[in-house]
């Protein structure tokens, strides 16, 4: 196949082109763009499930994708990456050219070792998808976990569906968006039968394309002109804990939910993010390897319009956060991974990936940024120190 360019009127430029098996991306292109030029090609690449996420700043921060039962981490499918570094220089990272680099930006991302300005990643064949949001109401709760257990230990045979389970508040009673993703044009897979069949507040399941589905993500989660904010923690999977966790989420926000928006997230870990990049001979800086079963990542999220409500809701979820984490470790559950991209500037995230991990990406910076300029210039980020 014949490589192509798009170009897209935004305020930089940016280009991609893919062949049938890699796409090579630049700095400034969006993941809802990028996947619709992909699918006439029937060809599919990991990023994020909301058409507006970048798609450098999600592989760097790890990557949670509908590929993820089968494709691991959304870093996981970056072949090469092309970095400007400190000194000027450019370099290519792969796993043949600077493979200590290479390795580093899972834990590190680009952004503490150079720029990044082209991305190649791998692709997947594509056929369309099956997905959309099945909303619940609290009544069937009960019926949900329940299915969500099953739908969690089925996973593994599948390795292909993916879902987030979306707690959040209407009318001031709890509600959730059960958001089904599987990556192909199958109509009703099996795995989903026992949540898709609860009954619904409302329903957009369905055959579609992939971007758009991240069209529908991106007009539930559009904050703009909103402040919001976020905090992560991992258990290991467990249904009573996460009943739990739930509960407590209630208690929490429920004196809050007329004035703030708030919601608790849950995802997988796949059992391909704990092993693929070890299996490919990357190592996994992350701190998750283990046994082939799925982890659960916990995302709670706040949306509010006035800056004097800053300190309150900072406290709140900081607060609740730290609750979860004790109630995971009275389970016996807690894991001390946190997930860059759903992490709030308070949380250690590198830190969590383990003393062996911090102790290699020191390392790979003091080799490529001898001086510490992405350390100590560079604005945002999570930092190695």
């Amino acid at each position: 196949m014949a490589a192509f360019n798009l170009i897209f009127p935004i305020s930089i430029t940016s280009r991609f082109r893919a062949t049938k098996k890699t796409v090579n991306v630049a700095p400034g292109v969006k993941r809802g763009p990028l996947f619709q030029t992909l699918e006439k090609q029937g060809v599919m690449a990991v990023g994020g499930r909301d058409f507006n996420v970048g798609v450098p700043g999600f592989i760097f921060g790890g990557g949670i994708s509908y590929l993820s039962a089968p494709g691991g981490w959304g870093i996981d499918n970056l072949l090469s990456v092309d970095l400007v570094l400190a000194n000027g220089h450019t370099v290519t990272a792969n796993k043949t050219s600077h493979p200590d680099l290479f390795k580093a930006l899972p834990g590190g991302g680009a952004h503490n070792f150079g720029i990044a300005t082209s991305l190649t990643l791998r692709l997947y064949p594509y056929t369309g998808m099956w997905g959309g949001v099945h909303a619940v109401a609290e009544s069937y709760f009960d019926d949900v976990f329940n299915e969500y257990d099953r739908y969690s230990h089925g996973l593994i045979k599948n390795g292909k569906a993916h879902l987030i389970m979306d707690f959040t508040w209407r009318d001031n009673e709890p509600i959730v968006g059960l958001s089904m993703g599987y990556p192909e044009a199958v109509d009703n897979p099996p795995i989903f039968d026992g949540l898709r069949l609860l009954p619904s507040l409302f329903s957009t399941l369905r055959i579609d394309d992939c971007s758009s589905l991240a069209t529908e993500v991106a007009e539930v989660t559009d904050s703009r002109g909103k402040r919001n904010t976020y905090w992560t923690l991992a258990i290991e999977y467990d249904i009573e804990l996460l009943k739990s966790v739930y509960q407590l989420w209630v208690r929490t926000t429920k004196p809050h939910a007329s004035r703030f928006q708030m919601t608790f997230d849950i995802n997988h870990i796949t059992p391909a993010m704990r092993i693929k990049a070890a299996r490919e001979g990357r190592g996994n800086m992350y701190g998750l390897e283990g046994a082939n079963e799925p982890l659960t990542n916990i995302m709670l999220a706040i949306v509010w319009e006035n800056e004097a409500d800053d300190k309150e809701v900072t406290a709140l979820l900081k607060s609740l956060g730290t609750e979860i984490e004790a109630l995971a470790g009275q389970y016996g559950k807690f894991v001390p991974f946190r997930y860059m991209n759903y992490a709030n500037e308070e949380q250690d995230v590198v830190a969590s990936f383990g003393e062996e991990s911090v102790s290699f990406l020191k390392q790979v910076a003091s080799r490529y940024d001898p001086e510490g300029i992405f350390q100590t210039l560079q604005p945002g980020g999570f930092k190695l120190d």
